[in-house]
């Protein structure tokens, strides 16, 4: 079976995203936190549990739809940015360390992993 998992866009561009009911029970189970974002256009989070919004401070509801820059802050650094940025485009897998920061404004270190998830057809289209 698979899980309707939301609307993504604007009033003139609206993806609807199907996935595994497996993949939404993962990540409502696991303690760790842990997103899950399209590689279409500005790489828009499609789902995230709520040991990521405990982390971060910030709602579901607030960054679903939203590309992962909204963590970044001043101390942020240019070259994990950069290291992530060619991860995305190459679609491969990555481990960064990177200065995030939290809805309070607090900063935290991220142990950041990405991995391409392949999508329904083959294709590498979630990470």
């Amino acid at each position: 079976p698979e899980t309707l998992l939301g609307l993504i866009g604007s009033l003139t561009a609206v993806t609807c995203v199907l996935l595994p009911q497996s993949i939404t029970d993962f990540f409502e189970s696991a303690t760790v936190p842990l997103t899950l974002a399209s590689f279409e256009d500005d790489q828009p989070l499609l789902l995230a549990n709520s040991s990521f919004c405990r982390m971060t401070g910030y709602a579901l509801n607030d960054i679903i739809g939203q590309n992962c820059r909204f963590l970044q802050g001043p101390l942020t650094e240019p070259i994990a940015r950069d290291d992530i940025r060619k991860a995305i485009v190459q679609r491969r897998d990555a481990q960064v360390v990177i200065t995030n920061y939290r809805a309070n404004g607090s900063d935290f270190t991220n142990l950041l992993f990405l991995y391409a998830i392949r999508g329904l057809r083959g294709s590498r289209g979630f990470m």
